[in-house]
């Protein structure tokens, strides 16, 4: 424990595979699989405050509030609200952080993890993986630092496995025909993937470029909840 199934998401109001699948189109996939992730646990605090601040350069201010009577997709838009502030106009984005509406910052998601009543998580990037991100999104490492401290951002992380008793994961893949996802791993090692709500997708990435089904490759980084 804690798996990422129906049972352990049974306090989200009418949870079910339709209310955990993504919108379509859209950039939402790290907010579903943080909700699941942390959700695993157990129930969130209602009215829970989340919040993410960065001076810049593109300052950030975002806050939402967590009501426990939201469903599945309720309660990721409200976190998406938060932590979706990373511009995805590829190659090299400038101003990297964006007021809402693009991929999933992880600096941002780690501050929401916490403010949802978790232990500060471990960022883990392998250094394949880190050397494309870190070309994308030079500043994300000091945000992440910011948020977690320097001892839990590991920018050349080892083998990846599955969670460890007492963990979940978030799961950052590149998708075979272009752009990133995430995805969550529950403590049995299944994948949710919020693409399409399933939670029962056995894949096994080691390394960077690992293939993961038909559609996704393994991008080096992982977040560790516990």
């Amino acid at each position: 424990m804690p798996n990422i199934n129906l049972t352990t998401l049974a306090w989200v109001p009418n949870v079910n595979q339709a209310s955990m699948t993504q919108p379509e189109d859209s950039n939402q996939c790290g907010a579903f699989a943080l909700v699941a992730a942390v959700g695993a646990f157990g129930a969130f605090t209602a009215n829970t405050v989340v919040s993410y601040q960065n001076a810049g350069p593109g300052p950030v201010n975002n806050q939402e509030t967590i009501t426990t009577e939201l469903d599945f997709t309720g309660l990721s838009q409200r976190v998406y609200n938060v932590t979706g502030i990373l511009n995805h106009d590829l190659p090299a984005p400038d101003p990297e952080l964006i007021n809402g509406g693009d991929y999933n910052s992880p600096a941002a998601m780690a501050k929401v993890i916490a403010d949802l009543g978790r232990p500060q998580p471990r960022v883990n990037v392998q250094q394949d993986g880190y050397q494309l991100l870190n070309a994308l999104y030079p500043g994300e490492t000091a945000r992440c630092q910011q948020v977690v401290g320097a001892g839990n951002v590991n920018t050349d992380a080892g083998q990846y496995g599955a969670p460890a008793n007492g963990e979940t994961h978030i799961v950052c893949v590149n998708v075979n025909d272009g752009g990133l996802h995430c995805l969550a791993r529950g403590s049995d090692g299944h994948f949710y993937d919020p693409a399409d709500g399933t939670l029962n997708n056995n894949w096994n990435p080691v390394n960077t470029g690992d293939a993961m089904g038909a559609h996704y490759t393994f991008s080096g980084l992982w977040i560790v909840i516990t």
